[in-house]
């Protein structure tokens, strides 16, 4: 140290650097779920050869912590469990607390199981409707029922042919009939007495 008239002073001066302490990096581990397999790893920094390792609390059960920072495992039952999880590096160590949640596994819904076919509905019965007597049968029809034809009678002013079994035309028909099978039958008995009448 010089002042302006020249005049000083000195004296020797030691300076110490350290080195960083160790500092976890990593977050709060995510929540986890009962049953289901879970990974996660602490960091930190600062230190060399750091290692982890449970300081205080206990782990939920079914997970482990390995000295890499390694928490891992499947948790067997729901809770929050809380822990201290230690950092310690070669010179220097660090400590945080966890709380780490553990999730109840969701419910299930179950798959209703049919225990037996489904009846299939029966296709509907035609319901058959009557059809006009005068309309003409559709191609669907197996049988027509015959359709009585009407029968010619008197009707006012006009004298039309009447046709049937009771009909004048055919009971004319039958009479001329009924008449030649009578004679030839009186013909035929007529001849046959004659040829067995003995000659005078």
């Amino acid at each position: 140290m010089t002042d302006k008239n020249d005049r000083f002073d000195e004296q020797s001066a030691t300076v110490v650097v350290a080195e960083a302490a160790t500092a976890f990096t990593s977050g709060e581990p995510p929540a986890a779920t009962a049953g289901k397999p879970y990974s996660f790893r602490f960091t930190a920094d600062g230190d060399s050869d750091i290692a982890f390792a449970l300081a205080a609390g206990a782990l939920p059960g079914g997970l482990t912590l390995d000295e890499e920072g390694r928490l891992r495992g499947t948790p067997g039952s729901a809770g929050t469990f809380t822990f201290t999880v230690s950092a310690k590096g070669y010179s220097t160590s660090a400590t945080t607390e966890v709380s780490l949640t553990v999730a109840a596994p969701a419910p299930t819904t179950p798959t209703a199981t049919p225990t037996g076919s489904t009846p299939t509905p029966a296709a509907p019965t035609a319901t058959p409707t009557p059809s006009d007597p005068a309309a003409t049968p559709s191609a669907s029809s197996s049988t027509v029922a015959p359709q009585p034809t009407p029968s010619p009678s008197k009707v006012s002013g006009a004298w039309l042919p009447i046709t049937g079994p009771g009909s004048p035309l055919v009971l004319l028909l039958l009479s001329v009939v009924a008449f030649s099978v009578g004679g030839i039958l009186l013909v035929l008995a007529y001849n046959r007495r004659r040829s067995f009448t003995a000659p005078e």
